[in-house]
This record gives C-alpha cells, structure tokens and sequence, in this order.
C-alpha cells in the first residue's frame, strides 16, 4: 500500500539453526511466527525484529494500554512508532521458555498469556495468565535484572500486542512517569496474586481449588463449554490426574458440571461457587 512506511518482517528460513533473521520489507500480510503444535517455535527472546502486522502506530496501540501515557515527552512517540512493533501470535505459540533471554516486554491488546514453571516430572504450575491491558511482570524482572526466563509463557489464545524491545523499555521507564506507575502497578497486582496462589497451594482443599478454576475459565473465556482436560487442570492445579478426575466425577454427579472427551461443560456457575468458598 502506498504511502505507508517499512515495516519488518521475519525471515523463518534460518530457524533450524538457532537463529533468526530479519529483513525490512513493505507491508504486506506476515504470517504467524511459529506455532508450538506444529513443532515451530519462535520466542520473542529470539527475534531481533518483530513484526508489524498493524497498520495503526505502535504509540497509539501503547497509550491505549497505559493509563496517562499520552500526552507523550518530546520526541517519544516518534522513537516508539520507530522501534516497536503491534504484533500477533497464534493460539499456542510459545511465547519465551525456561531459560530463554528477554529482549523486551509485550503489552498484551487482546488474548490470554499462561504463565506456568515446569517440574522435573512434567507436571505444570500455573503461576499466573496475563489479560488484556496487562504485561508479565516475569518479563519485567528479567529486563529490570538483565536475567533470563524461570518460566514458560504459551498464548492460550490468539494475542495481540505491543512490542518494546528492552532499549525503549528501559528508556519509556527513565522519562515516562506514566509507564513507571504502569510497571510498578503490574508488580504490586501480580504479586498480591502470587501470594494468594501460594497460600490456596498451602492450605486450601483441592475440591475448592478445582471449583474456582473452573469459573476462572468460564470468566476468563466467556463461554461455558472449556476445551480442558483432566490431566490438564491436574497440572494447573499442581495435582495429580486421578484426584481431579474423581472430583470432576463427583461435581458431574451433584450436577455441576458435565464431562466430555477433552472437554468440561459448566452446567451450575452459583453451585461451583458455592463448592469454591465451601470452609472457607
């Protein structure tokens, strides 16, 4: 299209030997980047370049996000349209792994992150998703601590984002009071959150547990037909397979869910709620 400026766009060719590439091309339509069901996996830590696949400006997309961040300082707006990049990634894709360096922060716009930390027999722990308007405060650290990923965050959606390589990070937090309150905010959210993850892990019952998960699916999706599996809700939970099944069997048969191959239908929200604040 005429009259729009560069953009970059990834070059996968390269992706089997570790290394990724990129090119300035025009715009035009960008493939995804890598999708970890089929094997690809292309982390934002790996990507000098990432691409932009919005026409609109990356400091539109920003300051829609970050409460206060326009009106912008001199000259910000145009070093962030220059340097960042709104981009989309797949259902599934990995977005950084254990381990993996961080090379800036995402600003999610749209989908849902799962933040988990893998343990030595494969079981998962979910630590925490992030949602629209938010940012993983995982990435934050490493980029405050120049340090690498100790987790792993997959889109359990189709996301959407804002891109800040670490340079522009490290300098919208330096100039952007706005931005700082944003990061400072993510951090007090997030570990407020992890405390009480924490606290559930320690002391609260399993069955209660497995409730609130269920309807924190259903608000987070909007739906109540989950695409879930047993085993799947046993790794979110830090459980085993056997004693989520035989929960999930004893809320189908008090009625509050119904159970499907690869799948949970949530037929009573205020019984689930219930059997989540049960004790408590």
């Amino acid at each position: 299209m005429p009259g729009l400026p560069a953009v970059r766009s990834l070059d996968l060719r390269d992706e089997e030997a570790g290394e990724v590439t990129a090119s300035l091309a025009t715009a035009a339509p960008t493939p995804r980047i890598g999708n970890a069901r089929s094997g690809r996996r292309v982390s934002l830590s790996r990507v000098r370049y990432i691409a932009r696949v919005s026409d609109r400006a990356p400091s539109l997309e920003l300051a829609e996000r970050v409460p206060g961040l326009a009106p912008w300082p001199a000259g910000l707006a145009a070093d962030v349209d220059a340097q960042a990049a709104v981009i989309r990634r797949g259902a599934g894709d990995v977005l950084f792994d254990e381990g993996s360096p961080c090379s800036g922060m995402l600003v999610l716009g749209s989908g849902l992150v799962r933040v988990s930390r893998a343990a030595p027999d494969g079981r998962e722990l979910l630590l925490y998703r992030v949602r629209p308007g938010e940012t993983c405060v995982l990435t934050l650290s490493c980029l405050l601590g120049h340090a690498s990923y100790p987790a792993r965050g997959i889109a359990e959606s189709d996301v959407a984002g804002v891109f800040l390589p670490a340079p522009l990070f490290e300098r919208l937090t330096s100039v952007s009071a706005a931005f700082r309150e944003f990061v400072f905010d993510a951090f007090s959210t997030r570990l407020r959150g992890m405390l009480e993850l924490a606290s559930s892990v320690a002391f609260d019952r399993l069955d209660r547990r497995l409730a609130s998960a269920l309807l924190a699916r259903v608000d987070a999706e909007g739906r109540i037909e989950l695409a879930v599996t047993h085993q799947h809700l046993a790794d979110e939970l830090a459980s085993g397979r056997e004693p989520v099944s035989r929960l999930l069997e004893s809320f189908q048969l008090a009625g509050l869910v119904e159970l499907g191959r690869g799948r949970v239908r949530v037929l009573d929200k205020a019984g689930l709620a219930a059997r989540a604040s049960a004790g408590a």
